[in-house]
């Protein structure tokens, strides 16, 4: 999947947006305003790291930790909603 990708995530579905290095912080595009329950994988520390958000309409910043080569971003939200990782 490209790192860059709008995604239709259902609510209730953990869906992958972002698979690309980071350096601590990823964007996320949400077409409505919703609450989603993220969670972090890295090759950097910390490797694991979940949390909750709001997301406005638009771009929102998911700060995460450190850089990392490697960083998935899943999120399962509270309502459908396309979001997108970059």
């Amino acid at each position: 999947m490209p790192s860059s990708s709008s995604r239709l995530c259902r609510r209730g579905v953990w869906t992958d947006v972002y698979n690309a290095p980071t350096f601590g912080f990823t964007y996320l595009t949400s077409n409505i305003p919703v609450r989603v329950r993220w969670r972090r994988y890295s090759s950097g520390i910390p490797w694991y790291m979940e949390g909750t958000m709001f997301l406005n309409a638009g771009q929102n910043t998911l700060p995460h930790g450190g850089p990392s080569l490697y960083c998935r971003i899943e999120v399962n939200p509270d309502a459908d909603a396309l979001i997108m990782g970059h």
